[in-house]
């Protein structure tokens, strides 16, 4: 979808090493990029934290889902 489409959000993220620490997005019209802090769970089984797998958009709002199965 083109950056002038209504629908269009653009989306970037905060990674420093392989972990996501925040994503910002940005539809046309707005003023400002919207952030949001991300804390993905250690799972305690494997010790190690959860990772981001797929991010998607539907109707204004940005959903993620993690290898862990979570959804945001």
């Amino acid at each position: 979808m083109p950056p002038d489409d209504p629908n269009c959000i653009i989306v970037f993220f905060g990674i420093i090493r392989n972990h996501i620490l925040y994503f910002m997005f940005f539809t046309p019209g707005d003023i400002e990029w919207t952030k949001h802090d991300l804390l993905l769970p250690i799972a305690e089984d494997v010790g190690v934290a959860d990772t981001l797998e797929c991010v998607g958009a539907y109707d204004g709002e940005v959903y993620m889902y993690t290898f862990f199965g979570k959804f945001f």
